[in-house]
């Protein structure tokens, strides 16, 4: 039955026309979900492929596996959430749907 109910609530937040657009979508539902049914509020967020965890003050940036990344765009993530005072993670979604969660920082090395 809990896996029926992922499915529905899963497919009732499909936006076909961002689907076709956005090559980060499905795995950008897959994180919402993962995160609701483990008990947090979460929005979008004006971050490109990232959504904020209200409570906790954290922005997740979205990653597929198998989409490279350029480093520019992690630095550029992670000074952003700097700036805000947010935490940052990365949650990578595998070609099989499991999700990982990163949490990241910039360092300085001299």
């Amino acid at each position: 039955m809990a896996k029926e109910n992922d499915i529905n609530d899963f497919l009732s937040n499909i936006d076909l026309e961002k689907a076709h657009n956005d090559p980060y979508y499905f795995d950008k539902i897959s994180v919402i979900n993962d995160l609701k049914r483990k008990g947090e509020i979460v929005e979008d967020y004006i971050y490109p492929n990232s959504i904020l965890i209200k409570r906790k003050k954290e922005v997740v940036f979205i990653l597929d596996e198998l989409i490279e990344l350029n480093m520019r765009e992690l630095i550029e993530y992670i000074d952003h959430c700097r700036r805000r005072n947010l935490n940052a993670k990365i949650a990578i979604v595998d070609k099989y749907g499991d999700i990982t969660y990163y949490s990241i920082s910039q360092i300085n090395i001299k």
